[in-house]
């Protein structure tokens, strides 16, 4: 079901629609409904044999609780992440090919400021793994990503010292090998004075990372080849940050946001890259009401232009 009604004819030659789509849980023909009382979920994904898993928070004790349901609705198991001394939230959770749920969340403080980030690593029976936390101010993860070698990828933000001197919030790219070694921290953010927050991320088939994110009035989206290296920069001036990235069978990838439009509405900012990360094309869609462009999905059906 498509929530963001978007003709074909303005998705730029249908080869993206540039939407938020709900994908329903196809589990044995039936449907059933699993929950914990008082506390709330912030990410869920599924693993090869369709079981579920859901990052989530329990408010009350500011705890991060992950929870496995198989396809059926049965509870598999549940587990408490509670770091001594600090609150948790959870933020995003992702799936390996051997069935690890990899979780990403912050550390926050009682007025619910991030105050640290959080990665967990739980085994396919419930078993913690192995956990990064890493206390520092106004820090916190946003997304989490594994590559086919089981490799972790989180993405985040930090306040951090820069060449000016100054302090400034920027985005955080971290690498984790399999065992948990964090084996690399990149940062990024348009000066040494802006405000940057990340968004999304994908790996490209020769096994870069792009991250996104930005400030008010520019996209950021860079690229780290596997050992860290920056391969790749890029400011789009814009009304939003690049809030999402998609990368097509051959290396093609879309950033995409949000510009001003005329009447003061906020349209929406499609960008294409080729593999090279060189610019194709350019587009900006206007919409008339509503925000910009937040979620970008290469239809697999169609060959890449």
């Amino acid at each position: 079901m498509k929530v963001n009604h978007c003709s074909r004819s303005r998705c730029l030659a249908a080869l993206l629609c540039v939407c938020v789509w709900l994908w329903p849980l196809h589990v044995a023909a039936q449907s059933w409904v699993s929950s914990t009382p008082n506390t709330y979920g912030a990410m869920l994904a599924l693993d090869s044999a369709d079981n579920v898993i859901v990052a989530g928070s329990d408010p009350l004790a500011a705890t991060i609780l992950v929870s496995k349901t198989s396809r059926t609705g049965t509870v598999m198991w549940q587990r408490v992440f509670d770091n001594p001394g600090t609150r948790e939230a959870a933020a995003w959770v992702a799936v390996d090919t051997a069935g690890n749920a990899i979780v990403a969340g912050r550390l926050i403080d009682t007025s619910n400021n991030p105050t640290g980030i959080v990665v967990l690593k739980y085994a396919p029976d419930g078993t913690l793994l192995w956990q990064d936390v890493i206390s520092a101010p106004f820090a916190y993860a946003a997304r989490a990503m594994v590559d086919a070698g089981g490799n972790v990828y989180v993405l985040g933000r930090m306040w951090l010292a820069n060449a000016s001197g100054s302090t400034t919030h920027d985005i955080v790219t971290l690498k984790y090998a399999p065992d948990g070694t964090r084996l690399w921290q990149r940062n990024l953010g348009l000066n040494t004075l802006s405000i940057d927050s990340p968004a999304s991320m994908a790996l490209t088939p020769a096994g870069q990372v792009i991250v996104t994110g930005g400030t008010g009035g520019n996209m950021l989206a860079a690229a780290y080849d596997a050992a860290g290296n920056t391969v790749w920069s890029k400011a789009v001036p814009a009304s939003t940050a690049a809030l999402d990235v998609a990368v097509g069978p051959a290396g093609e990838f879309y950033l995409v946001g949000g510009v001003a439009g005329n009447t003061g509405t906020l349209n929406w900012l499609v960008v294409k890259h080729d593999a090279a990360f060189n610019e194709i094309w350019r587009r900006t869609v206007g919409i008339g009401s509503g925000g910009g462009a937040r979620r970008v999905i290469k239809n697999p059906r169609v060959r890449p232009a």
